[in-house]
């Protein structure tokens, strides 16, 4: 296979991932038509019964057992800075000091 067929097969697997873990963007009812739930169809098509996952898998030449335990792994979430944090500081810091700019008559 040549390599830029792997990669369309390996970004073909990794959105399945991300609609499957909710990361997709693609809401219920969005694209293709209404009703569609880009999760369940990822769900069915990862661990349902049909090949054609492994058969992606194969073409990717990725693991499918390891895609699996990825969709189940909870996704990890960096901390959000506190409100009381530097940034905040810095933010409030301009703020004041563009309030302080004379207006222009």
């Amino acid at each position: 296979m040549i390599p830029e067929e792997r990669l369309l097969w390996s970004a073909i697997i990794a959105q399945a991932v991300k609609d499957a873990r909710g990361e997709g963007g693609t809401a219920t009812g969005a694209l293709p038509w209404p009703g569609y739930d880009a999760k369940a169809e990822a769900l069915e098509w990862i661990f349902g019964t049909a090949t054609g996952f492994e058969l992606a898998c194969d073409f990717a030449e990725a693991n499918p057992d390891l895609v699996r335990r990825i969709v189940l792994t909870p996704p990890f979430r960096t901390p959000r800075p506190a409100a009381g944090g530097w940034s905040a500081r810095k933010a409030k810091e301009a703020e004041q000091q563009v309030a302080q700019i004379p207006l222009a008559a």
